[in-house]
């Protein structure tokens, strides 16, 4: 039972330094902060949280957030572009260029699967973000939809 609790906090610590949703708007991606340095810099009155923690415990923490680079979860993004029309190929490349360029920080996929080409942006792990991501850019883009994907941790 002990073990069970150790691990509960573990995966706990882990959500709270790493698991933070990301929120894109304005063109900026708010990145997440650590959640061990936040706590050992010093507040505005000169206070400082000292945490004493086994090193093992940093090396999990390290290990976790490297397994989950590569990780997808459920989650939403806004697709851009769809079409399967003799030009589409190219067509998708020019309007993930123009969308990289506009929304710097924000991820862009273009995908194929027969027989339309795809290009699809962010990675929002609610609705109500990918909504306001769709608000932001449907001047630039206005066929632009919510689609639910598989989407990278690597943000989070």
């Amino acid at each position: 039972m002990k073990r069970f609790f150790s691990v509960l906090i573990l995966f706990a610590v882990a959500a709270v330094s790493h698991g933070q949703e990301i929120v894109q708007q304005d063109s900026t991606v708010v990145v997440v902060r650590n959640i061990f340095e936040d706590l050992s810099e010093r507040g505005p009155a000169g206070n400082r949280v000292t945490i004493s923690q086994p090193f093992s415990l940093e090396q999990m923490l390290a290990r976790h957030r490297e397994f989950s680079i590569h990780k997808k979860t459920p989650g939403f993004r806004v697709r851009i572009y769809f079409d399967n029309r003799q030009e589409a190929r190219n067509r998708s490349s020019e309007v993930e260029s123009r969308f990289t360029e506009s929304y710097p920080g924000v991820p862009a996929y273009r995908t194929y699967a027969y027989p339309y080409f795809k290009v699809t942006v962010g990675d929002f792990r609610s609705r109500s973000a990918a909504m306001m991501f769709l608000k932001k850019i449907e001047s630039d883009f206005p066929s632009a939809f919510i689609v639910r994907e598989n989407i990278n941790l690597h943000s989070f």
